[in-house]
């Protein structure tokens, strides 16, 4: 059990924190709440305990229809728990491939029904929207017979890394499935589709895969998004740069425990932000210089902003005033100017700007 503390525009944090058995667990969840009320007088309970029976009662419905999943799913973890992941989005539940997202790739959702369950098989691209493959409706006796059907049907041509005959697409997401997120666990990352993180102490370590929204069939371009992030320092800087805003003080950004950056963007070679994969391209070779930059580029950065000594931000009145809007365009103009300049165009500008 936890109380947390969010007070916007940062990351929520932890103000107190229980563990308890079941029998124990009354016990501490009343002493997390008179901590919860701080010594305010508690409202009357007068005309709200319909709302909170109600509450209760969903919350055993809820639990009904997860144990009712669970012993659906339960049966064919030992065949499909490897090429396949459970994606739960409330009453529609579904089984992704490995390395696919629910909106980017194939998935088989599942629904319940009063005869038993409605499973559909479809394929989803962010560029090509939506398509039924097949959909079914199973009675309780047929239902494990018709999803193994189905998630066999779901993952025909994928297997152990290897990728032949496949659009980029399909091979960005075996990238994933079959290497970087197996490498990225045995390193200390949790996490799978492209999304792995850690905790270092008191920091928050992000690696995000980014798609670019241009990427097709025939080429697949991607990034990285890195995050470094000691949520008690980002707090300190979100809530001061707030304040300075209000009193039209100059921004300031945290020099440690509040990093991002890009690979290959910021931190690899000159000129080059994505990373691009076609369908010919030898993935076990693009694997091996992508997780070998990882090591060599990526996670030698990661480890010197973990090292970093924090600091706390300069208190906003202190700090210069924001330059006004005319500041701002001039001085933007005039670097535009001398970039042109320095290309070789000859630019007029009126005397009347004073640049």
């Amino acid at each position: 059990m936890e109380i947390k503390y969010n007070p916007g525009m940062t990351l929520a944090r932890t103000v107190a924190k229980r563990r308890a058995t079941l029998d124990k667990a009354p016990a501490a969840l009343t002493s997390l709440l008179e901590e919860l009320f701080e010594g305010r007088e508690v409202p009357s309970a007068s005309g709200q305990e319909d709302s909170w029976a109600a509450m209760l009662a969903s919350f055993r419905a809820y639990g009904l229809a997860e144990a009712a999943k669970a012993q659906l799913l339960s049966p064919l973890a030992s065949k499909w728990a490897g090429p396949c992941e459970i994606y739960d989005n409330g009453k529609d539940f579904g089984i992704i491939r490995s390395g696919d997202t629910a909106d980017d790739g194939k998935a088989l959702w599942i629904r319940p029904t009063n005869e038993g369950w409605l499973l559909r098989l479809a394929s989803q691209s962010r560029h090509e929207g939506s398509q039924v493959i097949r959909e079914v409706e199973a009675s309780q006796e047929d239902v494990l017979r018709l999803l193994d059907e189905l998630l066999a049907e779901m993952t025909v041509g994928d297997g152990d890394g290897v990728v032949t005959d496949v659009t980029a697409q399909q091979a960005y997401r075996a990238l994933l499935r079959d290497f970087v997120g197996p490498w990225l666990r045995r390193r200390g990352y949790k996490g799978s589709s492209g999304h792995y993180g850690r905790s270092v102490g008191d920091y928050q370590v992000a690696i995000g895969f980014q798609k670019s929204k241009w990427s097709t069939k025939e080429r697949v371009d991607y990034r990285l998004n890195l995050f470094v992030q000691h949520p008690e320092t980002a707090h300190l800087y979100n809530q001061a740069n707030l304040e300075a805003r209000d009193l039209g003080r100059e921004w300031e950004a945290a020099p440690a425990g509040s990093w991002f950056s890009t690979f290959p963007g910021n931190l690899g070679p000159g000129g080059h932000h994505w990373v691009s994969l076609r369908p010919g391209d030898d993935l076990s070779s693009h694997a091996d210089q992508l997780l070998a930059d990882l090591d060599r580029i990526v996670f030698p950065e990661i480890e010197r902003q973990l090292e970093l000594p924090l600091s706390t931000p300069t208190p906003p009145s202190e700090r210069a005033m924001m330059p006004s809007r005319e500041e701002r365009n001039r001085s933007a103009l005039s670097s535009t100017l001398q970039a042109l300049r320095a290309a070789g165009v000859d630019v007029d500008v009126p005397e009347h700007f004073d640049i």
